[in-house]
């Protein structure tokens, strides 16, 4: 028999090009749901790129399912808002 895998994830709601610490130490960060067109990037909370800037659209989701080791911070631009989805606290 197959195992099933549950996600659930905190919501985070953005302001419009904000930089958020999502989460300082190990955690996972399930995704992005954009509700204002713009730019997204991910770093760790120390600031190396983990994803590079991606263009998203209102509506967008952009599903990332990471561990973390070293935390999360989400950078948007260019108008960009919505929420972060993440579970803190994950070795």
């Amino acid at each position: 028999m197959g195992m099933v895998v549950q996600e659930v994830y905190n919501p985070q709601p953005l302001a419009a090009n904000s930089t958020t610490t999502i989460f300082a130490g190990p955690g996972a960060f399930g995704g992005f749901l954009c509700t204002t067109a713009g730019q997204f990037t991910l770093q760790d909370a120390s600031g190396s790129t983990l994803i590079a800037t991606v263009s998203l659209s209102a509506g967008q989701m952009l599903p990332v399912g990471f561990v973390c080791g070293n935390g999360a911070k989400v950078l948007l631009a260019a108008g960009c808002a919505g929420t972060a989805l993440y579970s803190p606290n994950i070795n």
